[in-house]
């Protein structure tokens, strides 16, 4: 879940165990924590998940995913968080430049995201509010997270055209 994400702190490390040029004034490291979210494609249209009230950022909507867990690659935490969220298999078609976002007095974070289509199954709100298929040229409409937004106008940049070309079947 987001909301435990942004108030997550990965752990703190001294700079000589972890190369970095980031050593801030205490001469300590802090790891960044990674988020992944999946852009689900099916038929020109994405599917896009909306907070539940009790979420951090209530009703606002956002590409589903969740925080890096241990040692897992970004790849496999998108697998499980979508399983976990969603009760289907994505299939990874890309990764896309991450962005990094902070919310006041909270952690800063890398949001990975990744261009995928269903595997297996039929996606359904274990989390969320709501999920719902939502057309590119309309996506813009919906009342975003911060965090996703720069991926959402990365994705509209570089993929939009695709459903331009290629309409719904």
């Amino acid at each position: 879940m987001l909301s435990s994400i942004i108030y997550f702190l990965s752990s703190v490390i001294p700079v000589d165990q972890l190369p970095s040029t980031d050593t801030r004034k205490t001469g300590y490291l802090c790891r960044m924590t990674i988020v992944t979210c999946a852009i689900i494609e099916k038929d020109g249209l994405v599917l896009c998940a909306q907070r539940s009230e009790l979420m951090h950022l209530p009703l606002k909507w956002e590409f589903p995913g969740g925080k890096v867990a241990g040692s897992e690659s970004p790849e496999d935490c998108l697998r499980r968080e979508i399983s976990e969220e969603l009760g289907i298999e994505v299939e990874i078609i890309a990764r896309l430049p991450s962005s990094r976002h902070s919310y006041p007095g909270c952690s800063p974070f890398e949001l990975v995201p990744f261009r995928c289509r269903i595997k297996e199954g039929l996606p359904v709100a274990k989390e969320h509010r709501q999920i719902m298929w939502v057309s590119v040229s309309e996506l813009r409409s919906l009342d975003w997270s911060g965090a996703d937004i720069p991926v959402l106008e990365n994705y509209l940049r570089h993929f939009a055209g695709e459903y331009r070309h290629h309409p719904r079947k």
